[in-house]
């Protein structure tokens, strides 16, 4: 579902700043915008992940193992407890992070073992990269010595974002300036550097969240972080004039979990039964659950305080195209700019949202 927002003022160039709480997807909209302007990455652009890549793939699997410790989860297989000591002494002892042949033996034999699968499956008691099983899956291809990143390579690495990245693209003939800052709570006391003139923000809220904590604050539920954080953006006089985008993001790691873990863990109000009962009513249809925690969040973060913005239907020109999964993200940054591009309408504050992928 989409509803379209009014833009506040138009001038020859457009800033956007994605902002939101830590490892909501405010980076990966920035490197989309890189991708589909920019003719992407180059080759070397991408051999210089190619590190990220190994270190972001090494460091889940040690973390899985971690989290076996804690769970007091055991191998399946003996044997891997040999292999677990050898990867943390290899990881320790490497000084570039690269991942070689013998090492992805290692860490195959360990990503296969039953008991370490276990512990993967109940990873919303302790921290893991989202990306986490994508490049487990694929040690193969990732640990051979002439590999590549591939832009979805990219896309998917995490590297945490300190400072302020500065992103420049030109789409119908406009210049559009994005800041990327970090969403950790240190970060955003830098966030007022990008505000400054800014003519929208995408605002990003990660589904997949509603079941995990914060990396700085493990008392803290990701969900209800984002729901605090975007009222408090919302509801700022210095944003009244501010179009607000409201990216609900990770749909696809929401639509995996929601079956395994209620949504009672960030909303009690929400019993497991009615749930329960949605899925057979519909038949699990993952649209309606999805359209369910958006109604949910919509409750929690528009409420009645003086500077809400108002939610409006979708416009007919602009109506919500079920694309292949693939080109979702980039359907849906297409059609922001787009939007971006329209005549200038009467001044008003409006919202837009919109459920995407994680990649």
């Amino acid at each position: 579902m989409l509803a379209e927002f009014m833009l506040c003022g138009r001038s020859v160039s457009i800033t956007i700043s994605p902002t939101g709480a830590g490892e909501s997807g405010k980076s990966t909209i920035a490197k989309q915008m890189k991708i589909i302007h920019e003719d992407g990455y180059s080759k070397e652009e991408c051999l210089q992940y190619r590190p990220v890549v190994h270190s972001n793939t090494i460091q889940s699997l040690m973390a899985i193992i971690k989290g076996m410790g804690q769970l007091k989860i055991d191998f399946a297989d003996p044997a891997r407890k040999e292999d677990s000591r050898q990867l943390f002494t290899i990881a320790g002892a490497s000084q570039d992070g690269e991942l070689n042949p013998e090492m992805a033996a290692i860490m195959k034999r360990l990503w296969h073992d039953r008991g370490l699968q276990v512990c993967f499956s109940r990873s919303r008691e302790y921290l893991l990269n989202d990306s986490a099983a994508y490049y487990l899956n694929a040690l193969d291809r990732i640990s051979q010595p002439n590999y590549i990143p591939s832009q979805q390579d990219v896309l998917r690495t995490r590297v945490k974002t300190t400072g302020i990245v500065e992103t420049h693209f030109t789409f119908k003939g406009l210049h559009f300036k994005m800041f990327d800052v970090g969403g950790q709570r240190s970060e955003r006391k830098k966030w007022i550097h990008c505000f400054e003139g800014v003519t929208a923000i995408i605002f990003c809220v990660a589904l997949s969240g509603y079941d995990l904590v914060l990396a700085e604050d493990e008392e803290m539920n990701r969900m209800t972080e984002s729901i605090r954080l975007f009222d408090s953006i919302c509801n700022n006089k210095w944003f009244v004039e501010t179009s607000i985008i409201l990216f609900l993001n990770k749909k696809d790691l929401f639509e995996e979990k929601i079956t395994k873990s209620p949504l009672t863990i960030c909303f009690p109000e929400y019993t497991v039964l009615y749930i329960v009962l949605l899925v057979l009513r519909n038949g699990f249809e993952k649209s309606k659950l999805k359209e369910f925690l958006l109604t949910i969040l919509m409750k929690n973060m528009f409420r009645p305080q003086k500077c809400v913005p108002k939610v409006l239907e979708a416009n007919p020109d602009y109506p919500h195209l079920k694309l292949p999964d693939d080109q979702e993200m980039n359907s849906t940054i297409r059609h922001l700019l787009l939007w971006l591009n329209l005549p200038v309408q009467r001044s008003k504050k409006r919202v837009i949202y919109r459920i995407v992928k994680s990649h």
